[in-house]
């Protein structure tokens, strides 16, 4: 049985600290990137008022995991 999915929010704080480039020691890449979005990107079940707010305004829904689905960051030109 395939498990369901939600629609989550996800919400970024801004950084301030110059670049943003930060050095990490961790066992894998995997535990840098959490270690580092801790406190930064926040996720949660996003509510009815998210879905027509975000919507209206153009936000697409991605699919995550999903090969079809565009990087953003890579669109916007980020490396």
């Amino acid at each position: 049985m395939k498990q369901a999915t939600r629609i989550y929010v996800v919400r970024t704080i801004e950084c301030t600290g110059g670049f943003g480039a930060r050095l990490v020691r961790a066992h894998t890449p995997a535990q840098a990137i959490r270690w580092c979005s801790k406190g930064v990107i926040l996720a949660e079940v996003a509510s009815q008022d998210d879905l027509v707010a975000l919507a209206s305004s153009g936000v697409r829904v991605e699919k995550a995991g999903d090969p079809d689905t565009p990087d953003m960051l890579k669109d916007a030109g980020a490396a």
